[in-house]
């Protein structure tokens, strides 16, 4: 299933880059900005509604976003860390 993926992703890309400099397609981009925003805040809160199960899930989960999103810490440094932290609370 990844194979037919990756085959249009490399045609988009090749005929993307013949076409670069086009207005049109930095209009386009910038239109799909707004929708990819909205996909990625839809599941975020699909996954947050299964996830966050009682007080000390949203406090792991409050605490890991604070130190992913102004501290630099790495996304899987903060899962692992959420891994070990639910293992132990749980």
């Amino acid at each position: 299933m990844i194979l037919p993926s990756i085959v249009i992703i490399l045609i988009i890309a090749h005929f993307l880059s013949k076409f670069r400099e086009s207005p049109y397609v930095d209009y386009a981009f910038r239109g799909i900005r707004p929708v990819v925003l909205g996909l990625v805040t839809s599941a975020a809160l699909t996954v947050a509604k299964d996830a966050i199960i009682d007080i000390k899930s949203l406090i792991i989960g409050g605490v890991l976003f604070y130190f992913v999103s102004f501290k630099d810490m790495h996304p899987i440094t903060a899962i692992i860390l959420a891994g070990i932290a639910g293992a132990i609370i749980y």
